[in-house]
């Protein structure tokens, strides 16, 4: 599968898909997705939006970004019963600002155009984006990150691993674009997925960032998350180890523990085991 290119385009902050099918072909062919987002009353979002959909019946899902407010996605897209999902940020930077988000019920595409509205707001509550407790006035609180290579004596938030510290010095994070996948199947990054620059995070125990991110649920519908980390590195130049999260930041893995740490300013703490 392939994306096609993004186009400009005007109107609501409304997301909206329609679907149609190619003519004067004797075998039924897939329908055409194409969905498009821009903004009101001066609200840009220059931070990003990414996408996610599933298909329960079929157990499938896939995922796209937009760079900003004023594009438009095209993709193929099989028949069947889809949910939709949206998260937009104000920016500058990718994943950063206040973030706008919205869900659809689901829509089943068979045949000729159907709107799909996601409507974003500014309250990202809802499981579909994670914990209440990791929310602060229904917005994600701001990632600091810890690499360890050893867990053990990360019990609660605000522990460190000083005496632990792994070998990442620099990352940058991804939200994946990917195509129709099945689910518990580990999504493909594709190469223009939605991505931070080089963040350098130093020898420090937590190093903070402004980074909001949806910690998601911990099954099939939430939203992969991908961190490259360059080890001994502060400029990401050198070959970058994977951390994979394909149900998000909010599930049982072996190489992540995962809280919130309620301060002045609260934060999402992620302890990553680097080995």
């Amino acid at each position: 599968m392939n994306f096609k290119k993004y186009l400009p385009m005007l109107f609501s902050f409304t997301l909206v898909a329609f679907i149609s099918l190619s003519c004067g072909q004797k075998r039924k062919q897939p329908s055409l997705l194409q969905i498009k987002i821009s903004s009101l009353a001066g609200t840009t979002l220059p931070g990003g939006v990414y996408i996610w959909a599933e298909n329960f019946d079929k157990k499938l899902s896939f995922a796209f970004h937009l760079p900003d407010e004023n594009q438009e996605f095209v993709h193929p897209i099989p028949p069947g019963k889809w949910f939709f999902h949206a998260i937009g940020w104000t920016g500058p930077a990718r994943f950063e600002g206040s973030t706008k988000c919205g869900n659809t019920e689901g829509i089943t595409f068979i045949s000729g155009d159907v709107p799909v509205d996601i409507n974003l707001s500014s309250d990202c509550s809802g499981p579909i984006f994670g914990p209440a407790d990791y929310l602060k006035l229904n917005q994600f609180t701001k990632l600091r990150v810890a690499f360890c290579n050893d867990l053990t004596s990360v019990t609660a938030s605000g522990d460190a691993c000083a005496s632990n510290m792994g070998t990442v010095r620099s990352i940058k994070v991804f939200l994946p674009s990917y195509p129709i996948t099945p689910f518990g199947q580990t999504p493909e990054l594709a190469p223009n997925s939605l991505g931070t620059a080089c963040i350098t995070t130093g020898t420090v125990n937590y190093f903070s960032t402004n980074l909001l991110l949806p910690v998601g649920n911990g099954n099939a519908i939430g939203p992969a998350i991908v961190i490259k980390g360059y080890a001994s590195d502060s400029t990401c130049s050198v070959s970058a180890k994977n951390f994979v999260f394909p149900l998000g930041l909010n599930s049982n893995y072996s190489y992540l523990k995962l809280f919130f740490h309620h301060t002045v300013t609260d934060n999402t703490d992620m302890n990553v085991l680097d080995i």
